[in-house]
């Protein structure tokens, strides 16, 4: 494989995880489809596929079980999300404007107003579940730097703000 093949095959991989991760399912179609071409014209991907139709399609058939069950879970998390941020406008919002909020945001999530969501948990898990482990990664690093700075810019003001907060001057 030469080097610009390797760049291309990370360039369509990094776009397509890029797309998936940003929900921009349009997009993300574009790079599999250059991807698998590439796959077509250096391997041909078809043939193998004829030659190997029923392992493919134990592939296939396991590849989408496990979206399924992926998507589950992430369905689970989306709703606990939905919930988090519905108690948390239920607090803000009197009596009747909560009833317009709750139609608003379609509340309770029903599935078939989600659908495009549960298809790319389902078809792109793989992405999916790489993204939901970076994610939760990052954003606990992300945290625990900013509480360790947070601390530090607390600190700098508290003293800087010293002789105001004591009476002083």
């Amino acid at each position: 494989m030469l080097w610009w093949e390797l760049l291309l095959l990370v360039g369509l991989g990094a776009t397509f995880f890029a797309a998936v991760v940003n929900e921009a399912d349009g997009f993300a179609a574009l790079p599999f489809c250059l991807g698998l071409a590439y796959c077509q014209w250096k391997l041909d991907l078809w043939g193998w596929v004829l030659a190997n139709y029923r392992l493919f399609l134990v592939y296939v058939i396991f590849y989408f079980i496990a979206g399924a069950v992926w998507s589950l879970f992430k369905w689970y998390r989306f709703v606990k999300a939905e919930l988090e941020r519905c108690k948390g406008i239920k607090n803000k919002s009197d009596k009747y404007d909560w009833a317009f909020q709750l139609t608003l945001n379609n509340w309770p999530p029903c599935p078939d107003q989600n659908k495009s969501k549960i298809v790319r948990w389902i078809v792109a898990w793989p992405v999916n579940l790489v993204w939901a482990i970076l994610e939760d990664f990052f954003v606990w690093v992300g945290r625990k730097i900013y509480s360790f700075i947070g601390d530090i810019y607390r600190k700098i003001a508290n003293k800087l703000f010293a002789e105001v907060l004591n009476g002083e001057n």
